[in-house]
């Protein structure tokens, strides 16, 4: 027995053995994941941040994040570490003076907030050259140490010239495939983000072109019942437009007729008010905005009707105004009106034979896409032409649930998408030499016969390329055999081709400057006590 016991106790234990295995076959892990990491940062894919403001709302470098305290959007807010406090204007209902702290590297503040982290594929652009459109990272042809990111627009041997926020190659437009628009586009406006009724400063902007509407609004969503329409949209009070409402500011000016002014109260005095009569012209005239303690003043000057309803009129007018470039993630003054536009909507239908139609102007085409639900078909009009540009079988998920619609009206074509999936083909017009006027209305939606919800409408705009004094890029310029023309989204504070060709001397971006093509947003935004890294899952993004 003894004999017995002294050769088990000889025996290795089974339980320690395994510990020790599953011991070592961790430890084997990590070595072998830490070289297979340092294997593809030296050789296929390495991480970034960026640091600068030049690609937002797409990339964020360093920023705070912003809730707008009137319509609850949250945004981000590019700041420098060597700025002091700033106030931000909400991009989507815009509402200014929204206090923004510095911000400060070391200061254990929990909202510090570093650049987005991207992953880079090296070495892609040795197989192939970049793409117009497509995102790249590259050493800074001037400063090597630097590394940006852009969008490459220009290609070598290529003659490039920016006109009317438009990228123009060779002389022709150089239009954008529907996902390429999804990644640039810029937020407008998201009517599901609205201020409180009881805001004074604001009016809804979606709204109905008439007080007898069949429409009846749910917060963010509108309603209609085949009960109360006929068959086709033919009453203006079928059609909700878009009314680019603003609060304050603006350069505009804006002008009513008004035959005198009262004579119990003295004109106001051009040097102190933005609101003046003038009497040659017989019209109340407005510079900007017109504030809201303006309008009360001038309303209780006098009780003539004429009067309050020139003043009544001038204070709506001078409110709407056109879309223009401006960014929430930076201050700017830039009021350049911009024509190209998306709309994007939910439709949920639940009966009837008759109609829904979106309706897009840019000033220069006016675009209908018909849904008819008698015919089950999806039509596009325009106004050039008396046929339809395409029809096509409406599909199957407008009748089984809620669908998706987009439509969008940029770089001189209309593209019309439904559950992702384009509709018909693109259609494409030719640009013009003399400008059009801005459009009166650019977005409309209408429908009749039909029992219809309309939820999740959100309306965007494309980048406008703006021209930069002494810039070469504003006249046509000839790009050499190896040389790429790249541009930052945000337009007004990239430094890029733009700025790098008008120097004296001028600064090209070749294939040796490449690293790679970003290709994830895989650790956006988020720091915590200035040390740890929190993803922010909701912008971890593949970049198509």
């Amino acid at each position: 027995m003894l004999s017995t016991s002294e050769n088990v106790e000889s025996q290795p234990n089974p339980r320690r053995r395994r510990g020790y295995g599953a011991v070592r076959q961790c430890v084997e892990f990590l070595v072998c994941l830490g070289i297979a990491v340092s294997l593809c940062k030296t050789f296929a894919v390495e991480t970034y941040m960026i640091e600068t403001g030049s690609m937002a709302p797409g990339f964020y470098g360093w920023h705070r994040e912003v809730t707008c305290p009137q319509c609850r959007w949250h945004f981000a807010f590019g700041v420098e570490q060597d700025q002091g406090d700033g106030e931000a204007v909400c991009p989507n209902c815009g509402f200014g003076e929204i206090p923004v702290p510095a911000l400060e590297a070391d200061s254990g503040d929990s909202q510090n907030v570093a650049g987005d982290r991207v992953m880079v594929h090296k070495h892609l652009f040795d197989h192939r050259p970049p793409r117009r459109w497509e995102v790249a990272m590259f050493r800074n042809p001037g400063q090597p140490t630097d590394n940006y990111v852009k969008r490459i627009v220009g290609l070598p041997g290529e003659t490039i010239q920016l006109r009317d926020g438009d990228v123009y190659i060779n002389g022709e437009i150089q239009r954008k495939t529907l996902d390429q628009q999804r990644q640039m586009r810029i937020a407008v406006f998201d009517n599901d983000y609205q201020p409180s009724a009881t805001d004074r400063t604001w009016h809804p902007r979606w709204r109905a072109r008439s007080e007898q509407s069949p429409w009846r609004v749910d917060g963010g969503d509108f309603n209609i019942s085949l009960k109360e329409t006929s068959g086709t949209i033919s009453d203006p009070s079928d059609w909700i437009d878009y009314q680019h409402w603003i609060r304050q500011g603006g350069l505009r000016t804006t002008t009513v007729p008004l035959a005198q002014w009262p004579s119990e109260a003295d004109p106001p005095n051009p040097f102190f008010s933005n609101v003046t009569y003038d009497a040659t012209k017989k019209q109340l005239v407005c510079r900007g905005a017109m504030p809201l303690a303006a309008r009360d003043h001038l309303a209780g000057l006098s009780q003539d009707f004429a009067f309050q309803q020139a003043v009544d009129l001038l204070f709506e007018r001078s409110h709407r105004a056109p879309i223009t470039d401006g960014y929430g993630y930076n201050p700017s003054t830039s009021e350049t009106p911009v024509r190209d536009l998306m709309l994007e909507l939910q439709l949920t239908f639940s009966g009837g034979i008759g109609e829904f139609t979106v309706r897009m102007s840019d000033g220069r085409e006016i675009m209908d896409c018909r849904l008819d639900f008698s015919r089950k078909m999806i039509q596009l009009y325009s106004s050039q032409q008396t046929t339809p540009i395409f029809e096509q079988p409406l599909p199957q998920s407008l009748f089984t649930g809620t669908a998706k619609l987009e439509m969008s009206l940029m770089d001189r074509q209309c593209l019309v998408a439904i559950d992702g999936v384009l509709i018909g083909q693109p259609w494409t017009y030719p640009t013009e030499s003399s400008p059009s006027p801005l459009p009166q209305q650019p977005v409309q939606f209408g429908a009749a016969g039909i029992n219809l919800r309309v939820s999740g409408i959100k309306l965007f705009r494309d980048v406008h390329y703006l021209s930069k004094s002494n810039e070469a890029a504003y006249l046509p310029y000839q790009l050499g055999d190896d040389e790429y023309f790249a541009l930052g989204d945000n337009s007004p504070i990239s430094e890029d081709s733009r700025v790098w060709l008008a120097q004296p001397a001028a600064r090209k971006l070749t294939s040796r400057h490449f690293i790679g093509r970003p290709f994830l947003v895989h650790l956006p935004s988020k720091t915590w006590r200035s040390s740890i890294s929190i993803p922010d899952f909701s912008r971890i993004r593949y970049i198509r």
